[in-house]
């Protein structure tokens, strides 16, 4: 019984090792966006995004950083940042840790002419060094001493 809750207790402090060896990181993520309405191609632009990843406090923000977001779902294979929404905008975007590439998905419907749009976005990344998140002002307020 000492055994195996010996191996019990170093299998979880193995997986924790491992958990914190993965370093913080930035992701440069260039691709392409494409928006359909249903069946037909409407545009297809180049995309462009830079988003850090906080392995240690389980936060992630994108491009300058106004807002800083739990990370929903974190496995070996992927990154969930964000899934569902409501009916008129929906939106996935997720990074695939295997082939190292970002994956958003999203819905939009106009409310005026209750038009579909799809957005959707598969672009290569570019692991770089973190470089933290930028501080917000509300922090920065929260911070000051008078």
């Amino acid at each position: 019984m000492r055994l195996l809750g010996g191996m019990i207790g170093l299998a979880a402090a193995t997986l924790a090792s491992v958990a914190h060896a993965v370093p913080n990181v930035n992701l440069v993520c260039d691709g392409t966006r494409v928006i359909t309405e249903p069946g037909v191609t409407k545009a297809t632009e180049k995309f462009h995004e830079v988003y850090r990843i906080d392995y240690e406090s389980n936060r992630w923000c994108q491009g300058s950083c106004t807002s800083i977001t739990p990370i929903i779902a974190l496995t070996n294979e992927r990154i969930t940042l964000l899934g569902g929404g409501g009916s008129l905008l929906a939106s996935d975007v997720a990074i695939d840790r295997v082939k190292g590439t970002l994956e958003i998905h999203s819905r939009f419907t106009s409310p005026l002419d209750h038009r579909t749009r799809l957005y959707d976005v598969n672009a290569p990344c570019k692991p770089q060094p973190f470089t933290g998140f930028t501080p917000r002002p509300a922090e920065d307020a929260a911070k000051a001493k008078f």
